[in-house]
């Protein structure tokens, strides 16, 4: 993972290096620890036993990710054949939407992750090339999920769709938790209005605190579940499953007070 992550701040060095990375971490054949021979990146920090194992499958992941980033489709083959000894061969999901592994006990974040982010590494799209993008003050103004509390929750997705004014996001809670969670989405326009769906459909347990939308989900399973909070431009908070944001909220509660102190007072003078 070091030299993966230095292909992001100096390219020219980490190339240097790859090859001598390869001599001393990537092993095959006998130099293998499988008695198969099976290609593997070792760790190198000396840990044995199930924690040495461990610290070796994380590397072969990065192992993967560092050879697409160094366009090493020969070794990325290898560390590829490599991860389907460990966890089987990526099977699609009944609707066609997930190539993933499932192999019991080891989580599914280690068994497609890695081989996501390499599958998803280029030429055009990489570590290196991401770290050198020219700064973009929009996107860092846009609406975001700013934190998930109830326990531990994986987030699958945030993302969020500058066309269609919504942030997206897709969330599980795995084996781990069956409560709810609440998903805090900050940066929101103050003066706005805003629809939440699950699902694909109207959503309402959620509530504004000061200028952040405070989302509670259902009980949660291993099931994905997805938000979609979207900007409703020329819509009031009259119009199905539309609410104002705290600042427009609170500016009609203002109102409404002074129209009721108006018709008080007009009551009050007039049976004087």
């Amino acid at each position: 993972w070091s030299i993966w992550m230095l292909a992001g701040l100096d390219g020219a060095w980490s190339k240097e290096l790859y090859p001598a990375y390869k001599q001393t971490f990537v092993v095959s054949g006998q130099a293998s620890p499988e008695p198969d021979g099976r290609t593997m990146v070792l760790d190198r920090t000396g840990a044995t036993g199930l924690s040495g194992d461990a610290l070796n499958l994380v590397a072969t992941g990065f192992g993967m990710v560092v050879a697409r980033q160094f366009s090493d489709d020969a070794l990325y083959a290898e560390l590829e054949a490599t991860w389907t000894l460990n966890f089987g061969a990526p099977e699609w999901t009944a609707d066609g939407t997930q190539l993933r592994r499932t192999f019991p006990l080891i989580p599914l974040m280690i068994q497609n992750g890695f081989p996501l982010l390499a599958r998803s590494t280029t030429d055009e799209l990489n570590l290196a090339t991401l770290s050198q993008l020219p700064w973009q003050p929009e996107r860092f103004a846009q609406p975001f999920l700013e934190s998930v509390a109830g326990g531990m929750v994986f987030v699958n997705q945030a993302f969020y769709d500058a066309q269609e004014d919504s942030l997206i996001l897709t969330i599980n809670g795995g084996e781990a938790n069956a409560g709810a969670a609440v998903l805090t989405v900050a940066q929101l326009s103050p003066d706005e209005t805003y629809t939440v769906r699950r699902e694909a459909e109207l959503y309402d347990e959620w509530r504004w605190d000061d200028d952040k939308l405070l989302i509670t989900t259902p009980h949660l399973s291993p099931a994905e579940e997805t938000y979609v909070v979207t900007l409703r431009r020329g819509v009031s908070d009259e119009d199905e499953g539309c609410a104002s944001s705290p600042l427009s909220s609170r500016t009609g509660v203002g109102f409404a007070l002074v129209l009721l102190a108006g018709v008080l007072f007009a009551m009050q003078r007039r049976h004087a």
